[in-house]
């Protein structure tokens, strides 16, 4: 294990970059609309490097708890950048997240060089919807609530790694309900939504939409005093409850 590098990671890496060769390297970004700004790490493989922490190659993450953030990690280390061993294409790259509001994202390669940039796939799996993406095709859109999250996503290098993952969704972690500009939005990913209900912490029916047919939906004309709300969202795989603060 190599120490820490004591600098922000573009500055370590970047500072660098000139004396070191047989890279190949590529960029992530995440993004959303409601969100000013981006967050990017960079990826790199490079002999002589380690999937632990090594001095001059890696960068910190020091993004406020607060701030959209993408990031891997290594030895319970968040980096914006990570340089890796020599590439093998059986590799499993960890990348957490943090947003900040709950919504719509979307994670999208920026750039590549080296064996990316000649034919190498770049994978990302959804370890919470099960559904896998090449990011070299278009970039990747998924709904999340605000918050941290640590092991939603890899990044694979082979189709075989790649449709291993999810092949038995699970339909309660997937189904996501979060308020967006004061509308509750429902999004699953992995199930058709029959119909969305309503209810009070009391019990009392405040809402119903039937006939959604449809994997993501708004609550049209639903309003409601400022209090805690069960929505139960019905799918053609059965039903799941959700508590929100509306």
């Amino acid at each position: 294990m190599r120490r820490p590098a004591s600098t922000t990671g573009e500055m370590a890496f970047f500072r660098n970059a000139q004396s070191q060769t047989s890279m190949s390297r590529f960029w992530l970004n995440i993004a959303n609309t409601a969100v000013s700004g981006t967050s990017q790490i960079a990826v790199v493989y490079k002999e002589g490097a380690t999937t632990g922490i090594d001095f001059g190659m890696d960068g910190r993450k020091f993004d406020s708890t607060n701030a959209l953030s993408l990031y891997t990690y290594a030895e319970d280390i968040n980096l914006t950048i990570q340089t890796r061993p020599a590439f093998t294409n059986s590799d499993v790259v960890p990348m957490g997240y943090v947003t900040p509001v709950a919504g719509q994202y979307t994670i999208s390669l920026s750039r590549m060089d080296g064996l990316f940039s000649t034919g190498q796939d770049i994978f990302l799996k959804d370890n919470t919807t099960g559904n896998t993406h090449n990011l070299k095709e278009s970039a990747y859109s998924f709904t999340t609530e605000a918050g941290t999250f640590n092991s939603r996503f890899e990044v694979v290098y082979t189709e075989t790694s790649a449709m291993g993952v999810g092949t038995t969704n699970d339909i309660t972690s997937s189904v996501l309900v979060y308020n967006e500009n004061n509308q509750i939005k429902v999004s699953s990913p992995n199930a058709s939504i029959n119909g969305i209900t309503v209810f009070d912490t009391r019990g009392r029916k405040l809402y119903d939409q039937t006939n959604v047919n449809a994997n993501a939906a708004t609550l049209t004309g639903f309003s409601a005093a400022q209090q805690v709300l069960i929505i139960n969202v019905a799918t053609d795989k059965g039903e799941v409850s959700r508590k929100i603060v509306y």
